[in-house]
């Protein structure tokens, strides 16, 4: 045993040994990655619009409903303002994926036959379906009409009361309009691929999302809360509210799987097609339905089996309750990371949204399968022809600038990430400090 006065025998480098960056290549690769990651964000950003499989965009690359359309190479409808029609329709129900598409203000709610009844219906409701600049008075003045409503214009070549679907304008089974005919829509609407289908989802439903995401910061608050006023009890409160959330959660989708269970049956015993979506969605509720079922029964049990250690818990809460009170700042470091996590991750959803739609219209060449009337300026070949549109310095500015404020973003998430650092780090210490 040493006097007072002694020292150890073995020293310690108290600076230890020099310290370097490792992993070098890795961190190369990483940074590439972002990079380029950057680049696609700024150019999905410049070229897409979620608002094109929404409400859909005419054949000029007018997207229905909005107001800042772009103007297209040469196209002289294209740029318009759309904001008071946001729904499409198309002008020949047989040639789909042909024929021209416009933005009109409401679907037609009649059935029309001749040019005629086509100018009555524009007096009466001063929806315009024929091309933007058309002028109706003129069919009041030329006696031959048959070749105004053609596959590609400038009128529609036949009109049918129809209903907005996903904003598309698609004809009723009534009359003239087959199975058939109407399964050529529906087949034209399943045709989107599936992210294209779930982020379109995304997109109408961002509000509830957002809502639900902000309703869990509050009752993560007042989680906390509960931790420092009734911590003795607080454990009894979370196992009952949690049993009943999961009882409820698993109650709801087994009652929403039913619900369009039904009503797919009903529209499969009427001969109605349907959209792809709805039976994905039947099939989607199915299996969260039966995955819920299993998350609450081992939650049930855990609950059952764990409940004698319940005195535990309280006295790890009232533990929890302390540590807080003397470190305030515990309660900002979540509150940091909410935010910066909840910007990133509606960030990245809109890069995915717009790029799923980014696009610039090009030139494309049709041979339509169908007698093309006079009035419709088809070249004698039988092919139609749109204009190309070309990248203009303009947008190449738009990308950098869209570049610059993507990196300012990510240089955010990192300051985030280092203050979430030293307040941890802050943390540690005073709770270090404290057991001394």
């Amino acid at each position: 045993m040493g006097c007072c006065t002694s020292k150890p025998t073995t020293s310690y480098d108290e600076k230890g040994g020099d310290r370097g960056c490792t992993d070098v290549f890795w961190l190369l690769v990483y940074i590439l990655f972002w990079t380029l990651m950057i680049l696609v964000a700024a150019f999905s950003f410049v070229y897409g619009n979620p608002l094109r499989i929404v409400n859909g965009y005419d054949s000029f690359g007018n997207i229905c409903g909005t107001k800042n359309n772009k103007y297209v190479g040469s196209l002289e409808l294209s740029g318009r303002d759309m904001t008071g029609k946001p729904y499409l329709l198309y002008y020949d129900i047989r040639e789909l994926k042909l024929c021209l598409k416009i933005c009109v203000k409401e679907c037609p709610n009649r059935n029309i036959r001749d040019m005629d009844e086509l100018y009555t219906y524009y007096l009466q409701t001063h929806n315009d379906i024929c091309k933007y600049d058309f002028d109706y008075n003129s069919l009041r003045y030329i006696s031959d009409k048959s070749g105004f409503g053609t596959t590609f214009g400038p009128c529609p070549k036949s009109v049918y009361d129809s209903e907005p679907i996903l904003n598309r304008c698609v004809p009723k089974l009534l009359g003239d309009v087959t199975v058939g005919v109407l399964s050529g829509f529906y087949d034209l609407l399943n045709s989107w691929d599936t992210m294209e289908q779930i982020l379109g989802d995304l997109y109408n439903s961002w509000h509830q999302i957002l809502g639900l995401v902000f309703v869990s910061l509050i009752v993560s608050l007042v989680t906390v809360a509960l931790l420092h006023l009734l911590a003795s009890i607080v454990s009894y409160i979370v196992m009952i509210l949690v049993s009943i959330a999961c009882i409820g959660g698993t109650g709801f989708l087994w009652y929403t799987y039913y619900d369009i269970r039904v009503n797919n049956a009903s529209h499969t015993n009427k001969l109605i097609p349907v959209l792809s979506e709805t039976t994905k969605n039947e099939t989607t509720f199915l299996w969260f339905a039966i995955g819920s079922t299993i998350i609450t029964v081992v939650i049930l049990l855990l609950i059952v089996f764990t409940r004698k250690q319940v005195d535990f818990l309280s006295n790890l809460f009232k533990e929890t309750s302390n540590c807080l009170l003397h470190i305030p700042t515990l309660f900002l470091q979540p509150l940091i990371t909410f935010i910066f996590l909840l910007a990133f991750f509606i960030f990245w959803v809109v890069v995915m949204l717009c790029l799923t739609t980014a696009y610039y219209p090009g030139q494309s060449s049709v041979n339509p399968s169908v007698p093309i009337g006079p009035e419709s300026k088809i070249p004698p070949n039988g092919t139609l022809s749109k204009a190309v549109g070309e990248i203009s310095f303009p947008d190449l500015k738009s990308v950098y600038n869209s570049f610059t404020l993507i990196v300012c973003g990510w240089a955010i998430f990192i300051i985030d990430s280092l203050i979430t650092r030293s307040i941890t780090k802050n943390s540690y210490i005073i709770i270090y400090q404290l057991k001394l």
